[in-house]
């Protein structure tokens, strides 16, 4: 049986009533329906790292919906990270990870035990769904946001690239969805701390989850899922889309391009059973092989016009694959139709996500930075027409960004990619009286890149973890840590942001007409409409994406 929500939490009643997950105050000795794990505890938190909540993906696993992890007697240790999942390390040069990732961390305040009731805060990392892990070399080390706002933190880890998204025909025949893996696997998580995470602390009538970018797209995906439903009662969607055809992608074009994926890596033929076997004989490292981007439009009989917009650098995206367990539209598209997991959501963007990814697209579209007009035309029009490109050059004139072409391509990534993409998603959700609130993050943190980037794609994690994370921490990062961590836990405990302490700024509802958006800083305030002079003009661009 393939493990969906659905038949996981049924097969989850049955261990419930022979395992009771417990926990004796003061101990890190915790009992799961699947075996004893023991954590430590540090820095007034009780931690426990690597604790498997799916089997290995592998063999006849690999491209398949997760399952359920095997019992183990005695107590497992669980006071190292688990392996992350197999990504290209940063060169690209090799693959590290390994397929049996399948784990989970979880972050506890000292005192906390089975009768605690905490509210649980579930995190999504981000990483273009290619990179990335529950720990992130201590970004997501849940230990002092636990501790400092009396919440459990849940981190998990989940497949990606190919391993996670490949979507097939053959596939779908097997187990009734295909392309999501990743998102399944998430899934698969929550299920455990429903199940689970009362021995930890955590209430799993209290769950919020979480993510930044990629992560986001998945929160996203998760609001927008039936099969989820039931799972969390609130959400934070960080730097994300709930729409874009880059990373919710059409059947057929998910198809077209997991077919020719395959084909690159040797095995060669049609969408078929034989194809399947072919990719699961293959090696980790021949799986995830950047050879298949190095081919495209070679004498291979590639075709450019199949590699999606952002190969090879983000090429993955979750296949609409027309299935309950998976996604019949897009997670927008489910939101306007009302047939979501209608829960409290905080949306809400970086005030310079863009600039990142200006030099990323850059490389993709071969030209040098910096931009000039043709240039950045060009890079522009790998993703809109000629006629579209002049107008946005009307609507972003270069004096407004210090004569700058860079600048200027930033803001509008920013704008078609996040900002507006969010306000759209928040539009469809306060139309239906759901509460959701929004904001933009302008911090800076004396990162010594911010002159240049500004408040970039990724900022704030750190500070939304209470970590260091290799810069020097300041009082004004304090005052930002405990603003965010406020807010969001507040979320998690309340359903209201504004549920917590009370020394924060009142964080308005957003509502369709005021468009009231919470600029976060130090201090932070509210400004209304604030997006109105350039969204309406991206709510209409369509592109057809790849």
């Amino acid at each position: 049986m393939r493990f969906v929500a659905g038949a996981f939490l049924v097969a989850g009643m049955l261990l419930l009533a022979l395992a009771t997950p417990t926990s004796a105050a003061g101990s890190n000795i915790v009992s799961t329906t699947y075996g004893k794990v023991e954590g430590y505890t540090a820095k007034g938190a009780r931690v426990w790292r690597g604790i498997p909540f799916a089997a290995p993906p592998v063999g006849k696993d690999r491209f398949a919906p997760p399952q359920q992890p095997q019992t183990w007697s005695g107590v497992r240790e669980a006071k190292v990270d688990g392996p992350m999942c197999p990504q290209a390390e940063a060169l690209g040069k090799f693959v590290i990870g390994s397929e049996d990732c399948l784990n989970l961390n979880v972050f506890a305040p000292e005192g906390a035990d089975a009768s605690s009731g905490l509210p649980v805060m579930f995190w999504i990392f981000g990483g273009g769904w290619v990179v990335g892990s529950n720990n992130q070399q201590g970004l997501y080390d849940g230990k002092n946001l636990a501790a400092k706002h009396n919440v459990v933190v849940v981190t998990v880890n989940y497949r990606l690239s190919a391993l996670g998204f490949l979507a097939l025909d053959s596939l779908r025949s097997e187990s009734n969805t295909t392309g999501n893996y990743a998102l399944q696997d998430q899934r698969a998580g929550m299920v455990w701390v429903q199940e689970n995470i009362r021995a930890f602390g955590g209430d799993p009538d209290k769950v919020m989850i979480f993510g930044e970018s990629a992560g986001a797209f998945s929160t996203c995906w998760h609001l927008a899922s039936p099969a989820s439903k039931g799972l969390f009662r609130a959400a934070l969607v960080i730097s994300g889309t709930c729409d874009s055809p880059i990373f919710f992608r059409s059947w057929e074009r998910s198809v077209a391009w997991s077919v020719e994926y395959a084909n690159r890596l040797g095995c060669s033929g049609p969408d078929s059973p034989a194809l399947v076997d072919c990719l699961r004989s293959l090696s980790t490292a021949q799986v995830l092989s950047g050879r298949v981007f190095e081919d495209a439009g070679s004498e291979t009989g590639a075709s450019e016009d199949i590699d999606p917009l952002l190969s090879p650098i983000m090429p993955w995206a979750a296949a609409i694959d027309g299935t309950e367990a998976g996604m019949k539209v897009t997670p927008l598209d489910s939101i306007k139709a009302g047939s979501l997991n209608k829960v409290p959501t905080i949306m809400g963007t970086n005030n310079n996500e863009g600039t990142i990814f200006v030099p990323m697209l850059a490389a993709i579209a071969k030209v040098d930075l910096p931009l000039n007009h043709d240039t950045a035309s060009a890079v522009l029009q790998r993703f809109f027409n000629a006629s579209t490109v002049d107008a946005i050059w009307e609507l972003y004139p270069l004096e407004n960004y210090h004569n700058s072409y860079d600048e200027a391509a930033a803001f509008v990534l920013r704008d078609y990619f996040f900002v507006c993409a969010e306000r759209r998603a928040l539009h469809a959700m306060a139309a239906q009286a759901i509460d959701v609130w929004s904001y933009r993050f302008l911090f800076n943190d004396g990162n010594p890149l911010f002159p240049i980037f500004g408040s970039t794609h990724a900022s704030g994690l750190r500070l939304i973890f209470d970590n260091t994370f290799y810069q020097p921490w300041t009082k004004r990062d304090t005052l930002m840590a405990n603003q965010l961590g406020g807010y969001y836990s507040a979320l998690a405990r309340g359903l209201d942001p504004n549920s917590g302490p009370g020394d924060l700024l009142h964080w308005p509802r957003y509502n369709i007409s005021a468009e009231l958006n919470m600029f976060l800083d130090v201090p932070s305030s509210v400004e209304a409409q604030y997006d109105q002079s350039v969204c309406p003009f991206w709510d209409k661009v369509t592109v057809d994406f790849r």
